[in-house]
């Protein structure tokens, strides 16, 4: 059966899997993961966004179409420059841009373009926001 928790492990997976061997140094935080080192250094902060499970067909196949956003938090240390923070944001949106992925249990997440954007100044870190909208398509059996 495929659901919720296969469309973000498969997302997770994926993004980890390409991120972690192009920017070793940088630790990636999820949702829910207590981020206690204040180290200094640059640091991700991966979350999902999943909107409502929609029906997609009529038929006798259970097909379900689910929208949602990956939102991935480039963080780096305030008064340290942006360079290296906008090349972390330059390789997240490489990674999420344009593709399809295949789920886990079965069915396809299509993702989108992406949204880079300067968030400012956040309790002491500089932040950029990259944000990718995706669908999901899958069948669930029961």
């Amino acid at each position: 059966m495929t659901g919720m928790v296969d469309v973000e492990d498969t997302l997770r997976q994926t993004f980890a899997s390409e991120f972690a061997p192009a920017q070793p140094t940088f630790n990636i935080y999820y949702e829910n993961q207590r981020r206690d080192n204040d180290d200094g250094e640059h640091w991700v902060q991966f979350n999902i966004m999943m909107g409502p499970l929609r029906r997609a067909d009529l038929g006798s196949n259970k097909n379900f179409r689910q929208f949602g956003a990956v939102v991935v938090q480039v963080m780096a240390p305030e008064n340290t420059g942006t360079r290296t923070s906008k090349g972390i944001a330059d390789s997240v949106a490489l990674i999420l841009t344009d593709r399809i992925v295949s789920i886990t249990g079965g069915g396809q997440i299509v993702l989108y373009g992406v949204d880079v954007s300067n968030r400012g100044i956040i309790n002491g870190w500089h932040s950029y926001a990259v944000q990718c909208e995706f669908r999901a398509d899958y069948q669930i059996i029961r």
